[in-house]
């Protein structure tokens, strides 16, 4: 059994070492000077400093905008293919880059507790992710430090809050099939889209129509930092559906070919059947025996005798 496990990990080994080598051979000149310069980054920080999964994700982000097909085709899963990040370590960064200003970082990797010694670290900010605004994500943080919480006591209070939140007290599951998950994805988006279009900005209700005719007695301090948190938030939505419509595209081509494969197979399997039924229908004389019936005795013919003068 030992040896059995060792041959495997080393067959493992040499897969990934395949699979690093063709994808350093699949890139251009472009990327693999990013990936020198990602690896540098590796390792002149290795103790992992908020600065250098920063620094990573604006790299990163550059290479998955992909101006002018710079990096040439797919850059983002040859980066992962080459081994030198993990495929969430990647995603995580990049979204870093893309929530985060250059200031808002600076403010974050600046909290520090003085009398505890204490600071954030890449597990807490992996977390503060999760948060909508840059509001909320900056007060939790605040919170976090003040409060000395490492990242499960961080991830409590966000999980706890997103359940506020969300209402009912519950999060959000994950459906049982993908028949299922496509399915809440389709429901939760046509929701979205018949609430903007019949009541956030409808003919007969407008929400936005509203605002703009409320009086100094319709409004409070509440609504101007939802409306601020709202602003911040749209730019979110906009990526993500950007991002959205990418994997929408990839699904429908994947599961095209899914399906018109499974049509070839289904056609194919009727064309069989279709030949076997014919065939049954045939006589086999060679394998089927068939009973002649018994040759019947042939009459004799009777003398004809002629008669006598």
């Amino acid at each position: 059994m030992g040896r059995t496990t060792a041959r495997k990990r080393a067959q493992r080994a040499t897969d990934i070492i395949n699979l690093q080598t063709a994808a350093l051979a699949a890139m251009n000149k472009p990327l693999r000077q990013q990936l020198q310069r990602l690896e540098t980054l590796s390792q002149d920080s290795r103790d992992a400093n908020l600065r250098y999964y920063y620094d990573m994700g604006r790299l990163l982000l550059e290479v998955q905008k992909n101006a002018d097909n710079l990096y040439g085709e797919r850059p983002i899963p040859l980066v992962i293919q080459s081994g030198v990040l993990a495929k969430r370590t990647v995603f995580k960064v990049i979204a870093l880059a893309k929530i985060y200003t250059e200031q808002q970082f600076q403010d974050f990797a600046d909290l520090r507790n003085e009398e505890a010694n204490f600071s954030l670290h890449w597990g807490h900010l992996q977390l503060l992710l999760a948060l909508p605004t840059a509001k909320e994500r900056s007060d939790m943080a605040k919170r976090a430090v003040a409060e000395l919480w490492d990242p499960p006591a961080l991830g409590a209070v966000i999980k706890k809050r997103s359940a506020v939140v969300h209402g009912g007290g519950r999060p959000h599951k994950m459906p049982a099939t993908v028949h299922l998950q496509v399915r809440q994805v389709l429901e939760a988006t046509r929701a979205w889209a018949t609430k903007y279009t019949t009541i956030w900005n409808g003919d007969e209700h407008n929400v936005f129509g509203n605002l703009i005719a409320a009086t100094d007695k319709d409004v409070n301090a509440e609504d101007l930092e939802n409306l601020m948190a709202l602003q911040e938030l749209i730019p979110v939505v906009g990526t993500q559906l950007r991002e959205m419509r990418t994997f929408v595209s990839k699904g429908i081509r994947h599961v095209e070919k899914l399906l018109q494969a499974r049509a070839a197979v289904t056609a194919q399997d009727v064309s069989l059947e279709q030949g076997s039924a014919r065939q049954t229908r045939r006589l086999d004389l060679t394998s089927t025996p068939v009973t002649l019936p018994e040759a019947l005795p042939v009459p004799r013919k009777r003398r004809t005798v002629a008669a006598s003068a």
